[in-house]
């Protein structure tokens, strides 16, 4: 089966398995029936061929894990067993957890809690509790 890309400013803007679907004479119309993968964003090169996009530059993304959403996700007595845990944490990593919104896992805090966590649960059951909002 044919299929054909719309190439707008060496950027491939649409496809379409319909040989006529876009006047050859308006626009740069071509066949793509031997390029695997390719997508609306992919980089037309020429005779090189087409490359997909390089991924977006920009901050790292935060993986938080909302405080609430512990709670949800474990049973009763899973959180008797946290809230003991924390009753027996130094005041200021008590502190810190009761004033907290959420966890930042790039946070030493985090590794803290992770680590106290595997200790109660095992790494598995940690991980699930502890996963990103």
């Amino acid at each position: 089966m044919a299929l054909f890309a719309l190439v707008g400013d060496g950027v491939v803007r649409a496809l379409s398995e319909a040989e006529g679907a876009w006047p050859r004479d308006l626009f740069d119309v071509r066949d793509v029936s031997d390029v695997e993968g390719i997508a609306p964003g992919w980089l037309a090169k020429g005779e090189a061929g087409y490359e997909a996009p390089p991924a977006p530059e920009g901050p790292p993304v935060a993986l938080i894990t909302y405080k609430a959403d512990i709670y949800r996700r474990c049973t009763d007595a899973e959180a008797e067993e946290i809230e003991m845990a924390l009753a027996a944490a130094p005041v200021r990593q008590r502190r810190l957890f009761e004033e907290a919104q959420h966890l930042d896992h790039a946070d030493e805090a985090f590794s803290t809690m992770h680590e106290a966590m595997v200790e109660i649960f095992g790494a598995k059951r940690a991980d699930e509790l502890l996963a990103p909002a």
